[in-house]
């Protein structure tokens, strides 16, 4: 057990298991992984310039007015950028944050192609030009 979290473990579970221990485990970790958790932490609303999600409901404003409403995967990408603003995201980082309870990076990067392109439609022409694709880097979400 010292090795494990030496090798920085985060849980640990001796065998025999039972399966619905392990389920409630790894429910509980992803759950703690979502960028939604981490902004509803710091508060029901994440803000970025003129763009705000509401974490709880998915509801997205824009320059004080209500925008539209998100599918939670969405809500979740959205809620990457909005906490790093100006930081270019490659496909696999955004993968990794958006998605955390995916382990197949190799599929889920035309994936993450798609639910840009998803979410910009959704937030329209006016919001949607925050959200910038950087040639052979990734996206960023663009405040200036």
């Amino acid at each position: 057990i010292l090795r494990s979290f030496a090798a920085n473990a985060v849980d640990f579970m001796r065998k025999p298991f039972k399966a619905v221990e392990l389920l409630a485990r790894l429910e509980k970790r992803l759950e703690d992984a979502s960028p939604l958790k981490w902004a509803l932490d710091a508060g029901r609303f994440a803000r970025a310039g003129s763009i705000c999600l509401d974490v709880e409901s998915h509801e997205v404003f824009f320059k004080g007015g209500k925008l539209t409403r998100l599918p939670p995967i969405l809500a979740s990408l959205l809620c990457v950028f909005i906490g790093q603003p100006e930081t270019v995201f490659q496909k696999a980082s955004l993968y990794a944050k958006a998605w955390p309870m995916r382990t197949k990076p190799c599929k889920g990067l035309r994936l993450v192609d798609k639910a840009i392109e998803r979410l910009k439609k959704r937030l329209g022409p006016e919001a949607s030009r925050l959200l910038e694709t950087v040639p052979s880097a990734g996206y960023r979400l663009h405040l200036g």
